[in-house]
């Protein structure tokens, strides 16, 4: 540790030398004490860490009301006795950012449980833990909810894109609805061109699904319209999006203006 605070006692033998140091987060070093020649080491250890092992949940498929059951089950390393009060776990539903009612067991894991109706927005929900020492680690489950309405979050979508010539842009569609398809388009209908440089992403606290198009290291070639048709049976929506490039190392262009000159003419 820096500059560390100590004291020295000396006698006829021996001197001693107490440090006062804070342990930090994953600190598990060595310590090592020299005189001349001679050292002696101690190994500090920091604590422990609670990890996700897995979350499941009872249905990955169902209808609005219906009652699914979730289990977060979380291991404890760097001990081996623990209990429910070492670590710091919650399930949230992911749509809103709100923490279930959960009840704890122990066993080969710390198992977390908690039971919730299914709305339409219901998308992800997430098991997050944590210790004093370790890091926030998480897991994801993915629930489908049927018969939900198509909806397409327009006010969470930027459809007038910029892109930097060389820099990647994600075209962010947000919707919600099940069973949905997407399908992308550049310069539609003319193009007619099909893109497949699309990944759905988990965003959490939103009450969406979130999928992207990305446009890696841009070219000017990449600038144009950008269309997604979301379809739902018989009900099809889309988005229009607007891209342009840039040189981001284009010299801007000052444009002075002259004053005209006028004369009149005298009269009389």
């Amino acid at each position: 540790s820096p500059d560390p605070g100590f004291r020295t006692y000396f006698d006829t033998r021996k001197s001693e030398i107490i440090i006062k140091v804070v342990i930090k987060e994953n600190d598990d070093n060595k310590w090592t004490c020299k005189n001349g020649n001679q050292e002696a080491t101690i190994k500090v250890k920091t604590g422990y860490t609670s990890v996700v092992a897995k979350l499941t949940s009872s249905a990955y498929f169902g209808t609005v009301g219906q009652e699914v059951n979730l289990l977060c089950q979380v291991v404890v390393y760097g001990t081996t006795t623990y209990d429910p009060t070492m670590v710091s776990t919650s399930i949230t539903r992911n749509s809103d950012a709100s923490n279930l009612t959960t009840t704890v067991s122990k066993g080969h894991f710390l198992n977390y449980r908690a039971t919730t109706k299914l709305k339409c927005t219901d998308h992800y929900f997430s098991c997050f833990t944590f210790t004093g020492f370790g890091r926030l680690s998480s897991d994801n489950v993915e629930i489908n909810v049927l018969e939900c309405p198509l909806q397409i979050f327009y006010d969470m979508i930027t459809t007038n894109v910029t892109i930097e010539q060389g820099k990647r842009r994600d075209l962010e569609l947000y919707y919600s609805g099940y069973p949905v398809t997407t399908r992308w388009y550049k310069n539609f209908p003319e193009g007619d061109m099909s893109l497949n440089r699309v990944n759905n992403v988990i965003d959490l606290h939103i009450g969406s699904r979130k999928e992207i198009m990305f446009i890696a290291n841009a070219n000017f070639d990449d600038a144009g319209q950008y269309t997604v048709h979301v379809r739902q049976n018989d009900t099809v929506l889309k988005v229009v999006y607007h891209v342009t490039i840039v040189d981001p190392n284009a010299q801007p262009i000052n444009i002075t203006a002259k004053p005209e000159q006028t004369s009149i003419a005298p009269t009389g």
